[in-house]
């Protein structure tokens, strides 16, 4: 491709998007939900891998919010070409490597989180917490959090209530 000199950002316009969590976790069948997600998972397998190890032997059906592979061309590309066009765009705006690196594995633990399945927390279950019901998904999420696996449990699982000076 074409190499482009020095830019510099001289001004910018804002637009609203609907950004809301019920567009990552619910979608219409025929539907996508954020691009980023598909892009992401269309790269090769070593740069998934260096965002995140587990990422490298990924596809879209192994994540919930995604489902079954629903890749496909938008306005005649595949998402690997529109991954090169959003990765530009982002290093335009002068983010360096370590931050993009940051991003990606933040958009990786959104994707982790909706692997997460919940439950009771023990036969005397009292509504006032829950248990992981799937350790693995857990573990990974752990992992790319760089989290202790009890820590993370503890903070999806139990809920803290605080009122003036007490915690209960």
């Amino acid at each position: 491709g074409e190499e482009c000199g020095a830019v510099q950002l001289v001004g910018s316009s804002c637009e609203t998007h609907v950004l809301e969590k019920s567009r990552v976790t619910e979608r219409d069948a025929n539907e996508r939900n954020f691009h980023i997600f598909y892009q992401l998972l269309a790269t090769n397998g070593y740069f998934r891998e260096s965002i995140w190890k587990r990422l490298g032997d990924t596809d879209c059906s192994s994540f919930k919010y995604i489902g079954k592979n629903r890749r496909g061309l938008i306005n005649g590309e595949p998402d690997s070409e529109h991954f090169k066009h959003t990765l530009k765009a982002i290093k335009t705006m002068g983010m360096d490597n370590e931050n993009i690196c940051t991003l990606f594995r933040a958009i990786c633990v959104v994707l982790q989180l909706g692997n997460l399945t919940f439950g009771p927390d023990g036969p005397n279950y009292d509504g006032r917490g829950s248990t992981v019901t799937s350790p693995d998904e857990l573990e990974a999420l752990s992992e790319i959090l760089g989290v202790p696996l009890p820590d993370i449990a503890t903070a999806l699982t139990v809920c803290v209530v605080t009122m003036g000076t007490e915690v209960f």
